[in-house]
């Protein structure tokens, strides 16, 4: 775990260029310094990753299965999986066998988590989520389904009141006991050393039954709480949707994470303000991001929410730098490495204390900005994971801006001609409200597309890469002019020709940005939720069928040796 973790950050840390990297891989901005062998070696920190809703191939691979059908599966390899904050997963299936007369009772083992969760909050059967009574059997606690679909008072192997399902839940602690119970049931085949200690699993038998289980196997998931995760502010470890506090979580984490000691971790506070439009803040520091993520603010109804949340599962057999990435998109973060230390940006404007003048200004400044509207957006389309539909995938409402569109139309043209929608998915996020906040940054941020490298005084070696600064210049007529520190290193400047530098000087990297960013009007710049077609039935699994009307058999006979049953009736209407 540490040689990754040290290869990572090694990747990282020495640059030459620095690439932001759209959804699915398109490069929306690329922007190279030919910099000194010196600046190279000796360069002090850049981004580990970026989630301002433009996420590598990679990463939108980690997070896909938030947005597809949750399936429980059979297999011997599988990685762990990961769970932060709550969602709905399916689980591996460890073991399987059928018990009593003529195998009438199907009972299985499945994993959902490879780590300690906080709450397996239900269990669910073809979707349908389990409503249950306990009782305590073997000295452990037996969860009883007592929905409709899944109790039949005809069924002779049934339970009590002809139940057909039941289960146990084990969340997955280091010191984990033995299931008793499915021990009991099981046999010789489960002991008391199946112990699963770390990780959270149930087991879960069902009564067979032709009527309720007609579809054959059933589909198994479940809402789960997922990881506990140590929080800064309070010195507590407990259950937590904050994604800063997941991102730090899986950094820190030595088992399924990158391994980072504490100490690699700026958990500094740094200053949160407050815009017209929205909160602001500076530094990147932990804690600081943490409270960004919980600040409250008005969804879509008026209703308070906080302002970034991470609720979702990957699996460890997802590239840890994609990990980050596709993490990051909950909360449009950036990491940094820098000092020894990672830092965490969450999507905030900054209110910057450093401006670079003219006279700070050591060498000849490289500005490079977009060649042409190739990789310019000026609508945004999106995905999250939608809570109030079975957590499947649902769109957000289609965003145009109109200030893009007109900059992109050439004089004389129609504006439809160059509609060019920037595609975003946020496989963390379940909030519309919060989905289209995020992807208003992506879209904002990419039209931030002035990119400089500059040469200055070691006066701004205080600052660090994620760090605001503002830029005052009369050749290009900036004057306070926000930029984003990209990357940062050292070079040797003064002496003349042949000769060897005098003094060493601080080379940055720097990105244009702007407040506007990151500002949101919660009571006017939400756009109206996207049409959803309501189904004319409920869902196949809860629903019932009324029985058709005036159903009568007669015998018809049209031989003389083969009878015919006329059977007539009036359809039931769905």
């Amino acid at each position: 775990m540490k040689a990754l973790k040290n290869a990572i950050i090694a990747a990282i840390v020495t640059f030459v260029t620095f690439t932001i990297l759209g959804p699915a891989g398109m490069n929306l901005l690329s922007s190279t310094f030919v910099m000194s062998t010196a600046v190279a070696t000796a360069a002090v920190g850049t981004f580990v990753a970026s989630g301002i809703g433009n996420m590598m191939s990679k990463g939108v691979d980690v997070g896909a299965g938030n947005f597809g059908t949750k399936m429980t599966i059979k297999g011997a390899a599988n990685p762990r999986q990961l769970i932060y904050g709550e969602c709905v997963v399916g689980g591996t299936l460890c073991y399987i066998d059928t018990k009593g007369t003529d195998n009438n009772r199907l009972q299985m083992v499945i994993a959902f988590a490879g780590h300690e969760v906080n709450d397996i909050v239900d269990v669910r059967v073809n979707g349908e989520a389990l409503s249950t009574g306990t009782s305590t059997i073997n000295s452990t606690t037996v969860y009883t389904a007592t929905n409709a679909n899944y109790t039949n008072t005809d069924n002779d192997n049934a339970w009590t009141s002809g139940r057909l399902i039941r289960y146990t839940k084990h969340l997955g602690t280091s010191d984990q006991a033995y299931d008793q119970y499915a021990a009991n049931q099981i046999g010789n085949t489960w002991t008391s050393n199946h112990r699963l200690r770390g990780i959270a699993y149930i087991f879960i038998q069902f009564i067979f039954d032709t009527e309720k289980f007609s579809g054959g196997m059933p589909q198994i998931t479940a809402k789960i709480q997922g990881k506990k995760v140590y929080d800064p502010r309070t010195t507590n470890t407990t259950f937590s949707k904050n994604p800063a506090l997941c991102i730090r979580d899986y950094l820190t984490d030595t088992t399924n994470g990158l391994g980072a000691l504490s100490t690699e971790i700026n958990d500094s506070s740094g200053t949160v303000g407050t815009t017209s439009n929205y909160p602001t803040s500076t530094g990147g520091g932990f804690v600081t991001a943490a409270n960004i993520c919980d600040q409250d603010v008005n969804d879509s109804s008026g209703s308070a929410e906080d302002r970034y949340t991470m609720n979702g599962f990957f699996h460890t057999g997802g590239e840890p730098a994609a990990v980050i990435e596709s993490m990051l998109s909950a909360c449009a973060g950036k990491i940094s490495y820098s000092n020894g230390k990672f830092n965490l940006f969450a999507g905030a404007a900054q209110t910057p204390t450093l401006t670079i003048t003219d006279d700070d200004i050591l060498s000849p400044v490289n500005i490079a900005t977009q060649p042409d509207t190739s990789n310019l957006f000026n609508g945004v389309k999106g995905i999250y994971v939608d809570a109030q539909n079975k957590y499947q995938a649902a769109d957000i409402p289609i965003h145009q801006n109109s200030t893009y569109l007109n900059a992109d139309t050439p004089s004389g043209g129609a504006t439809v001609n160059y509609e060019k929608y920037m595609e975003l998915q946020f496989p963390y996020t379940q909030s519309e409200s919060t989905a289209q906040r995020l992807a208003r940054i992506g879209l904002k941020a990419n039209r931030q597309t002035a990119t400089v490298s500059m040469t200055v005084s070691l006066k701004f070696y205080q600052l660090q890469v994620g760090d605001w600064v503002k830029v005052t210049n009369s050749r290009m007529s900036w004057t306070n002019k926000y930029f984003e520190v990209m990357g940062m290193g050292f070079d040797a400047v003064g002496g003349g020709s042949g000769e060897e530098a005098q003094y060493l000087a601080v080379v940055l990297v720097l990105k244009e940005t702007a407040t506007d960013v990151f500002a949101f009007d919660t009571s006017n710049d939400y756009e109206s939720s996207v049409a959803v077609e309501t189904p004319t039935t409920t869902d196949p699994t809860t629903s019932t069928v009324s029985p058709p009307t005036g159903l009568d058999a007669t015998a018809h006979n049209t031989q003389a040796i083969i009878h015919f049953i006329k059977v007539i009736w009036t359809p039931a209407v769905a």
